[in-house]
C-alpha cells in the first residue's frame, strides 16, 4: 500500500473514532436519564459525579450509552442525597437537554449549603456537554433544582423562587417567589411545582416572563395541602390533562383533568413503592399517553414505564440504578442537528473519494 494511502486510511479511522467519542449521536425517541453517583461509595450530601444515560424507550434494560459529565470543577456535580435536585428537561425547540448543578469537583462536603458557583449545563443532540450560564449571587447556600429552556433562554427552580437567566449571564433575575421544585414550559407558558407554604401544588405564569411576574395556582392546596408533594409534571397540548410525579401521601403518578373549569384528581397510578415518583416525561402521540418516570427510592431507584389506560394501569420497570447511584431527571433526547450528521458523511465521503482517486494515479 502506498504511503499516502496509509495516511488516508489512518485519517478515516481517526475521524470515525473522534465522531464516536465526541459526537455521541442520540437516537430520536430514546430516553435520557440523569444519574448521580458512580457506585463506588454511598451517596451523601457531598457533591457527586453525574452521567447522562441513554435508554431505548421500547426495549427493557437497554442502556444505549452513558455520557460522563466532567466533575473536575469545569463541569457539574450534584448533591448525592438532595432528592429535589436533578431535573432534566428537553428544551421547547428540542435542541438541548438542560440541568442545573454545582461548578465543583466530586466530594465537596455539604455542597447544597456551600457558596460554590451554581451553573447551568446543556447536552446537545450530539451528546456534547457545555456549561452555558452561572451565578455566584443567587441560590448560594441552597439547592439549584431544575432548569428549562426554549433553546436560548433559561428558567431555574430553587428554594428561593423561580429565576430567569440569559445564556452566558452570571446574574439570574428572580421572577417569582415560592419554594420551587421543578420548572417546565407547556403550551408557551412557564410553570412550576412546589410543596412548601400555602398554597402549593402546580403554578403557571402567562407566557415565559424574564422579569417579576405573578403565577396563578392551577391545582393543589388548600383542598389537598396535607397530601400533595408535587415534583415533575407534564401537560397535554389541549391544556386539560396534567400528570404529576408525587412522593407524598398520594404517592405515584397523579392524573389531573380540567372538568367544567375545575381541576380534578382523576386517579393515581402506582409505581411499586410508597415513596412514589419525582421526575417524569410523557409521550402524548398515541391514544393512551405513555409515561416514563424515575421512582422515589433514595438509592438504586428505577426507571418505569406506564401506559395510561385507566386507574388500574400497571407499570414496567425499564431499568434499576446500580447500588450507590440514583436516577434523577428523565426526558426524551434532543435531536441531532442535520449539519452534524452531514459533516460526518461529507468528511468520510471526501476521504473515500480522495483515496479512490489516489489509487488511479
Amino acid at each position: 500500500m502506498k504511503t499516502n494511502q496509509i495516511k488516508l486510511t489512518l485519517a478515516a479511522v481517526l475521524l470515525l473514532a473522534s465522531l464516536k467519542a465526541v459526537h455521541a449521536q442520540f437516537t430520536t425517541g430514546d430516553l435520557a436519564v440523569l444519574q448521580a453517583g458512580t457506585g463506588s461509595g454511598a451517596l451523601s450530601s457531598a457533591s457527586t459525579a453525574l452521567f447522562i444515560n441513554e435508554f431505548s424507550s421500547s426495549v427493557q434494560n437497554d442502556l444505549v450509552q452513558q455520557i460522563t459529565i466532567p466533575a473536575n470543577g469545569t463541569g457539574l456535580t450534584l448533591s448525592g442525597t438532595a432528592t429535589s435536585e436533578g431535573e432534566l428537561a428537553l428544551s421547547t425547540d428540542g435542541s438541548i437537554l438542560t440541568f442545573g448543578g454545582y461548578a465543583a469537583a466530586s466530594g465537596v462536603s455539604g455542597i447544597a449549603s456551600s457558596t460554590v458557583t451554581r451553573e447551568i449545563g446543556v447536552i446537545n443532540g450530539s451528546g456534547q456537554f457545555s456549561a452555558v450560564a452561572n451565578s455566584t449571587t443567587n441560590m448560594q447556600g441552597n439547592n439549584i433544582r431544575g432548569v428549562v429552556s426554549d433553546g436560548q433562554n433559561f428558567w431555574i427552580s430553587a428554594p428561593g423562587g423561580v429565576f430567569y437567566q440569559a445564556q452566558g449571564s452570571t446574574t439570574p433575575v428572580k421572577i417569582g417567589t415560592g419554594n420551587a421544585r421543578v420548572v417546565n414550559i407547556f403550551n408557551g407558558n412557564l410553570g412550576y411545582s412546589t410543596s412548601s407554604g400555602t398554597p402549593h401544588g402546580i403554578f403557571q405564569f402567562s407566557g415565559t416572563p424574564s422579569s417579576t411576574a405573578t403565577a396563578t395556582s392551577l391545582f393543589g392546596s388548600p383542598a389537598n395541602a396535607s397530601s400533595l408533594s408535587s415534583y415533575d409534571f407534564a401537560m397535554n397540548s389541549a391544556g386539560n390533562i396534567v400528570y404529576v410525579a408525587d412522593d407524598g401521601t398520594i404517592a405515584g403518578i397523579q392524573k389531573w383533568e380540567l372538568i367544567s373549569g375545575t381541576w380534578t384528581l382523576d386517579y393515581t397510578l402506582g409505581v411499586g413503592t410508597t415513596s412514589g415518583a419525582r421526575q417524569l416525561t410523557v409521550d402524548w402521540s398515541g391514544s393512551n399517553p405513555i409515561i416514563f418516570a424515575t421512582t422515589g427510592e433514595t438509592s438504586a431507584n428505577r426507571l418505569v414505564e406506564l401506559t395510561d389506560t385507566g386507574a388500574v394501569s400497571g407499570f414496567t420497570t425499564l431499568d434499576t440504578a446500580a447500588a450507590n447511584t440514583v436516577f434523577r431527571g428523565v426526558d426524551f433526547v434532543p435531536v441531532p442537528e442535520p449539519s452534524a450528521l452531514a459533516l460526518a458523511g461529507c468528511g468520510l465521503a471526501g476521504l473515500w473519494g480522495f483515496q479512490r482517486r489516489n489509487r488511479k494515479s
